[in-house]
This record gives C-alpha cells, sequence and structure tokens, in this order.
C-alpha cells in the first residue's frame, strides 16, 4: 500500500476536540456510559438541535423509543458532503430503530474545507456527551463523499471504533498503512469512485481489522436504506468480538517489545539468532524494519560464522514445519510437536537447545493467536477462531490474557460450561481486570447465570 498523507490532515483535529474526546475516552471506565448534564432529544426524529455551548452549530438526531438513559448507547456520528445533517439520520432512523442507537447528523460539516467539519465535530461531539449516556466502546463514524473521508479521518485519530463509509475512503484517496478501526464501505456501481472502494478493500484485506465493501445499483450517492439495517447487523457483530481482537493486537505488540528488549541484551553472536527470529517471527504482523538494521548491522560487526547461520535455518525449518502441520486443524501432529517443545523448553539447563524451544513455543502462540484474530476480522469464524485460542492456551496456560480470550470465544459459542472453567483458570493465572470480565460483550449471555456471579465475586476477592 502507498504511504498515505493522512497524517499531515490529522491536526485538523482540534485540541480542544481532543482533549473532548480524551476525556470522553480515558475519563469513563471500561464500558460505563458517559455522564449527562443536558436533557436528551425525545424519542424519535428531531430535525434541528442546536448546540448548547455553540449556537452556531446544529444537527438532525434520532432516539430510539426503547431509550432509557440508565444505561449506555451506541451512536453514529453522520456527515454530509453538502451539510444535509438530517438526510442520513432518516437514511439509518429505521434500522437503528431495530437495532437501539442514537443517530446524529451535522447541519455544519462540509465537503470542504477541513475547518468546517473540525468546527463541526468539536461541537457535536461535546453537545452529544452531555445529552446522551454514550457507550465509549461504541463510537462510530458515518459519511458520504467527503463526509466519508472525514469519517475516515476521525477513525484515524481514534475517535471511533468503527467507520461506514460511503462514496470515499480516506483523505486524499491513499490508505494509511495502520488503520486501527473497522471500515464498512458501500459505492454504486457507477459511483466515480467505485475504483478507490474497490482498491481499498483489497487493500485492507492485508491489515488486521474486519472490513466489507457493498456495491449497490446506482451512482454517487449515500447507501439505499436496505444496507443501512445490513451495516449496523455488521457493527454489531464486530462489536461481539472487538475486544478479543483488540487485546491479541496488544499481546502481539508487548510481545514484541519484550522480545526486542531482551534481544539487545544478548552478546552480539547470540543476537543474531534472536534478531532473525524476530523478523521471521513478526514480518506479516508488524513493521519489523527497524528489527531488520540492526541484524544488518550485527553482521557486520560481528563474526557470525556457519553454527550461527546453521543455527538460524534449523529454527526456520523447524517452524516451518509446524506451519505445516497446522494447515490442518484437526490433525493432531501441530499440537504434538509443540507439545515436544515445550518439553524442551522446561528442560533445566539453560543450553541452545532450550532456547530454540522456547523461541517456538512463543512463535507458535504468536501464530495462533494471530490466526484467531484474523478468524474474527475476515468472516467473524468463531469456530475457527476458538481453536486456534485453545492452542494457544496450550501453548501458554499462564497467560492471563491468552486464557480469558478463549474463555470469550467459548461463551460466544455458546459453550457455558467451558468458558465459565476457562475464566476461572484465567483467574488462577493472574487474569484481576474484574470490569473487563463483567463488561465484555463475549459473556453478555453469562452475566444473569449464578455460575458466572459466584465466580465474579470470588474474583473480586
Amino acid at each position: 500500500m502507498p504511504a498515505s498523507p493522512v497524517t499531515n490532515l490529522l491536526p485538523t483535529i482540534s485540541g480542544a476536540c481532543r482533549a473532548a474526546f480524551f476525556l470522553f475516552v480515558i475519563g469513563h471506565t471500561l464500558g460505563a456510559k458517559t455522564e449527562t448534564t443536558a436533557a436528551p432529544t425525545p424519542a424519535g426524529f428531531t430535525e434541528r438541535v442546536a448546540c448548547i455551548a455553540s449556537p452556531d452549530q446544529s444537527y438532525a438526531s434520532y432516539t430510539p423509543s426503547s431509550f432509557d438513559p440508565s444505561r449506555p448507547w451506541p451512536i453514529l456520528l453522520c456527515f454530509d458532503p453538502a451539510g444535509k445533517g438530517d438526510r442520513p439520520v432518516r437514511l439509518f432512523q429505521s434500522a437503528a430503530e431495530k437495532h437501539g442507537y442514537i443517530v446524529v447528523g451535522s447541519y455544519n460539516s462540509r465537503n470542504g474545507p477541513w475547518q468546517d467539519n473540525r468546527l463541526a465535530t468539536d461541537a457535536l461531539l461535546r453537545d452529544v456527551i452531555s445529552r446522551w449516556p454514550i457507550d465509549r466502546r461504541r463510537v462510530y463514524a458515518v459519511g458520504f463523499s467527503g463526509g466519508a473521508r472525514w469519517a475516515s479521518n476521525l477513525g484515524l485519530v481514534g475517535m471511533a471504533r468503527a467507520v461506514v463509509a460511503c462514496g470515499a475512503g480516506f483523505p486524499a484517496g491513499e490508505t494509511p498503512e495502520a488503520v486501527p478501526f473497522d471500515f464498512y464501505g458501500t459505492a454504486g456501481n457507477e459511483d466515480m469512485n467505485r475504483e478507490e472502494m474497490v482498491r481499498l478493500e483489497c487493500d485492507l484485506s492485508k491489515l488486521p481489522i474486519a472490513h466489507t465493501l457493498q456495491i449497490f445499483a446506482g451512482g454517487h450517492e449515500w447507501m439505499p436504506e436496505r444496507l443501512t439495517n445490513e451495516a449496523l447487523d455488521w457493527l454489531d457483530s464486530q462489536f461481539r468480538h472487538v475486544g478479543i481482537r483488540d487485546r491479541y493486537t496488544a499481546l502481539i505488540g508487548e510481545e514484541f517489545k519484550a522480545r526486542l528488549a531482551a534481544a539487545r541484551t544478548l552478546p552480539r553472536r547470540e543476537a543474531f539468532l534472536e534478531y532473525s527470529t524476530l523478523a521471521s517471527d513478526f514480518r506479516s504482523l508488524l513493521d519489523v524494519d527497524a528489527v531488520r538494521k540492526e541484524l544488518k548491522a550485527i553482521r557486520k560487526s560481528a563474526t557470525i560464522g556457519e553454527p550461527e547461520q546453521l543455527a538460524v535455518k534449523h529454527r526456520a525449518a523447524a517452524f516451518n514445519e509446524y506451519l505445516r502441520l497446522a494447515r490442518d486443524r484437526k490433525s493432531p501432529a501441530a499440537a504434538a510437536l509443540t507439545t515436544q517443545w515445550q518439553d524442551r523448553a522446561n528442560s533445566p539447563d539453560n543450553t541452545p537447545d532450550r532456547r530454540e524451544a522456547r523461541s517456538l513455543v512463543a512463535a507458535a502462540m504468536l501464530h495462533c493467536v494471530a490466526e484467531a484474530r484474523a478468524c474474527l476480522a475476515a468472516k467473524s469464524d468463531l469456530t475457527s477462531a476458538a481453536a486456534f485460542a485453545e492452542h494457544s492456551v496450550q501453548l501458554r496456560p499462564n497467560q492471563p490474557i491468552v486464557v480469558f480470550n478463549f474463555a470469550c470465544l467459548q461463551a460466544l459459542e455458546d459453550n457455558r460450561e467451558g468458558a465459565l472453567a476457562t475464566l476461572q483458570l484465567a483467574a488462577r493465572v493472574g487474569f484481576k481486570d474484574i470490569q473487563l470480565a463483567w463488561t465484555e460483550p463475549a459473556f453478555r449471555s453469562l452475566r444473569d447465570d449464578p455460575a458466572f456471579q459466584g465466580l465474579f465475586k470470588e474474583m473480586k476477592n
């Protein structure tokens, strides 16, 4: 993917808006609703709401009939390129009523200049969080044409967990190298930006996020109403496992940092092997250019002989054999191989063989969590994701997040008994985030279960 100039546009989010959103996100516990200070609009469609702090800014809104101020609600922040804020709100209101979403559409957003969008977002966000209890995990940006590009920009700066983009993608039409949000795209079959959206869908397939593109009969326009229900179905589906994916992504980053820090403490010849494995293990997961540069520097500053080269090749061959066996998830061969590695890794003697085995176990665990994440992002394939998650627990039974995520996937598969047993194991090996356990969407069906409530009390104590 080409490098994107989008980073040049990020400063168009004002410091005040970033500060407001920082307080909105960080100032509340996970999953908690925002604290409101003004009355929400009545249930149903409201054509115009003036922002309390910025009366020159206004928006249309839709509040579902089931609205209850005692719980947090998902919200769609909508941006029309011509400032017709009521257009997307009317478009989504039927689907929002069915799925339980608040919808707001700015009358001040524009196809350009970006300053109008910045001001509109400042005012809209401040007013919305003063009126409705918003679930900070479920803030979504929606836009058409230039409004879609602005919505994507909000995703890039962390203000939206997912983006619904109609008829356009990212600022300047380029896909960034990293996209931290899920993406639902639409385009008409005669849309002037159709090819951009098709190319974007191809680019996103290389990233660990959920994404889809829906082509409809039409031109450069908002999606047809029939797709709005499908879009919210998709957002709801992703929300069920987005926390699992995010935790796997964080775990991959933490593993990389820990192994890189350890590698930097090693003698040059030993570091050669560790940097080689880092470059190999993470090449499809993270940017490893810095590792490759350090590996190149080691080659120049130390004599790397045949024993070191052979060790790298031997380790690579062993891991490639594991990858070959792991293609067949029903075969026990991959699990048997990793069991052999674990036996070697538990040897009391700090030998090259033990170090290689530990490195291979770590690489296999990374492969499993990356595959589980990919299964969820690409197809919401719970069965395959759970199989990889189970194997990751076998590899790292004392890693709290690895065990916790497996419990989540078991719950999503309606395996209540298994989920409870695995959650109990997670607590035993050190999982202590009580608030996360209680608010995790995967455990929604378990919250009324006396066994879950009892386990939760045990964790609190």
